[in-house]
């Protein structure tokens, strides 16, 4: 009877606004499939290392000798060469200064009048921000870097972008969610991108929101069958009122955009493709069978002839690492990236209040050119960076196109459906146990399994190998002789793991 209502209820894809009351009021969240470490105090905060380490002595693999400083996993290990404090330790030690310690550090920062958390320079810098952006980088100051600067003992060539910040193992890009109304073996699964940050970060909550988001669909207004257009003028890249299939829409924003809608955009290769899509659905009724369709308010696609044909990249990229090249096809290629701007800011001009409106905003621009041309900074500018709605699309796409876009949005809003057998998957496991046991009994005698992890000794040699090549490609030779010197290494050190197909042409630091 279970699997008989549950394939009723999946006789149609499951749209998230628009979910059966059967499901929608016996939703319940899953545990979310995240590795939780449970340590003590003592254990989550690093340690002083003691008088035997810092004096030269044995140091572990998750030790830091420079602050003087030993971590439980290797991952906080590896967190903290690449926080302020290690960095600062560094460029102490070049100058032949003592490093500083946690609490002298913190009290170095209190004095600096910039962020801690590495924002955007203030509005004092904005000139300088963007000469920056023209040239295609734009820098950010760190607690680092506004410390380094302060002090007035920091060189030009030592000034640089500083690392990401790290963010942990990150998050999986799916809710997912069960319902006694549905066999043991299903889960329904919501994308993490239609939730703002704030419902994000309240899960427990999460049932609510969604029942909050419901939107009843409206009815198709009648009308006359009209000629379907020839297959050829479907997703069109010169732009423009091709309808597309399944879906109502308008070409252009000629009234007031009302009701929850998302705006959805792509540029890419010359290419571009933007949409303004409500999340009411429509209802249909085609020979006596409901169809729900999108809404579309409006969509618009662009094509210029920008990338270089068989050698792939921008005219700007090209003209920014060689140099401006002289030739027609060169001077065609600058002339559309220009066009492809002035002509892509014009219509978000034309739907700012569309896009103001939205729920969220799904963008995917890659590289800087492409971004540039959407979030600027320019006079007039719609989207923003810095906006919370700024979303991507949490899943690959393809050409930026009409259809690519609609794609995206059902993706994006219908809910995914994933059956799995608990109960076979444990017996798999018990099954794969026992044969392993059985495999490990060697002349009677039962031998205890290896340990999978790396040894010791192995972390130390991945630590040395992600520290040598850190430093040797950002050209730090006085820093890489003294990690060299202060870590007793030999100048023919092999990188780990030796062999590996990374590390073919360049075994050693002095190769690479």
């Amino acid at each position: 009877m279970m699997t008989q209502n549950g394939e009723r209820l999946f006789q149609r894809p499951l749209y998230v606004f628009d979910l059966p009351e059967e499901i929608l009021y016996t939703l319940q969240l899953k545990t979310q499939s995240e590795p939780v470490v449970h340590t003590t105090a003592e254990e989550s905060s690093p340690r002083q290392l003691d008088s035997q380490e810092q004096d030269g002595g044995p140091a572990a693999a998750t030790s830091c000798t420079l602050c003087g400083l030993t971590f439980p996993t290797l991952q906080e290990q590896r967190g903290h060469v690449r926080s302020d404090l290690h960095g600062y330790n560094l460029k102490q030690k070049m100058r032949g200064l003592k490093p500083v310690n946690e609490a002298d550090f913190e009290k170095l920062v209190g004095d600096l009048d910039e962020s801690i958390s590495g924002s955007d320079s203030s509005a004092s810098s904005s000139e300088s921000d963007a000469n920056e952006l023209n040239n295609g980088t734009k820098r950010k100051d760190t607690t680092l870097s506004a410390l380094l600067r302060k002090q007035a003992t920091l060189s030009a060539d030592l000034d640089e972008t500083p690392a990401k910040r790290i963010r942990g193992a990150g998050k999986p890009p799916l809710f997912w969610f069960t319902s006694p109304r549905l066999p043991s073996d299903t889960s329904l699964g919501f994308y993490r991108a239609i939730f703002t940050t704030t419902e994000q970060d309240e899960p427990e909550h999460l049932i609510d929101t969604i029942k909050r988001k419901q939107l009843a669909p409206s009815k198709a207004p009648k009308s006359k069958p009209k000629p379907a257009p020839p297959p050829h003028e479907y997703d069109s890249d010169e732009g423009g009122g091709v309808p597309l299939p399944q879906s109502s829409l308008q070409s252009s924003l000629h009234t007031k955009v009302v009701g929850p809608h998302y705006f959805l955009c792509m540029i890419g290769g010359g290419h571009f493709a933007a949409m303004l899509v409500s999340l009411t659905s429509t209802i249909s009724n085609n020979s006596g069978l409901e169809d729900r369709t999108a809404t579309v308010i409006a969509h618009k696609t662009f094509h210029r002839y920008t990338t270089r044909r068989k050698q792939g990249g921008a005219q700007s990229s090209n003209d920014n690492s060689k140099g401006n090249a002289h030739s027609a096809g060169a001077g065609i290629r600058r002339y559309n990236e220009a066009a492809l701007e002035k002509e892509v800011r014009e219509l978000l001009q034309e739907w700012k209040e569309g896009i103001e409106t939205s729920e969220l905003w799904f963008v995917r621009a890659t590289g800087s050119a492409n971004r540039r041309v959407l979030f600027g900074p320019y006079e007039g500018q719609v989207l923003r960076q810095q906006d919370e709605r700024v979303r991507g699309f949490p899943f690959s796409t393809r050409r930026a196109t009409q259809a690519e876009l609609m794609r995206a949005f059902v993706e994006l809003t219908r809910v995914k459906v994933s059956r799995v057998d608990q109960a076979a998957l444990a017996a798999q496991a018990k099954s794969e146990e026992e044969a392993a046991a059985a495999k490990a009994q060697v002349n009677g005698k039962e031998t205890k399994p290896a340990k999978t992890g790396p040894s010791k000794e192995e972390e130390e040699k991945a630590l040395h190998t992600q520290q040598l090549q850190a430093l040797i490609r950002r050209s730090k030779a006085p820093a890489l002789l003294s990690y060299i010197t202060s870590n007793s290494l030999s100048p023919d050190f092999a990188f780990f793991p030796e062999g590996a197909l990374q590390h073919h042409h360049a075994p050693t630091p002095l190769h690479l």
